[in-house]
């Protein structure tokens, strides 16, 4: 029925095992509740093959590390989502999701090097996907790679001529 904050507030009530965990931690994403990251951590462990939990932990703290007021939180919370990131990409190696999630963390983490190399795969399989395309021109920019920056930008543009993103850039 996706009356998430009623799922949280009953699944909080019950024994905690594997599967009610899991069930409070996609609920709590869902809500954007800031419980979210601590119990998509003890789904994670309770469920460690779960390729799902996995990647919304990586998404809850990629928000989380957008948001955060210090650079030292920013910082530890994009390698926070870089690690559980690479634990998607574990469970689906070579996936698209996976290399871009590595990606945007990377680049969160300013590992620009690891950041342009997982957008270029995730671009080597979806290569119309251009929020990819903005995202390796970042971190290429930040590598001080103008020209191949540039390049990403214009397909990025030539991909979407509305996107603004690409276009500042």
């Amino acid at each position: 029925m996706k009356d998430w904050q009623a799922a949280i507030d009953d699944l909080s009530r019950v024994k905690p095992d594997p599967g009610t965990l899991k069930r409070l931690a996609e609920a709590s994403f869902e809500v954007g509740d800031a419980k979210a990251p601590a119990r998509l951590a003890k789904a994670v462990q309770a469920n460690p093959e779960d390729a799902s939990l996995r990647k919304l932990q990586a998404e809850a703290l990629l928000d989380l590390a957008a948001t955060a007021k210090s650079d030292a939180d920013k910082k530890k919370r994009y390698s926070e989502a870089l690690q559980a990131s690479d634990g998607y990409l574990k469970l689906k190696p070579g996936s698209f999701e996976g290399n871009y999630l590595v990606g945007r963390a990377a680049l969160g983490a300013k590992d620009y090097d690891r950041a342009v190399d997982a957008f270029t795969k995730a671009l080597a399989k979806n290569p119309d996907y251009c929020n990819a395309m903005v995202n390796q021109g970042k971190a290429l920019m930040a590598k001080g790679d103008w020209e191949q920056s540039s390049r990403a930008f214009e397909n990025a543009t030539k991909c979407d001529p509305k996107m603004a993103m690409a276009w500042e850039n």
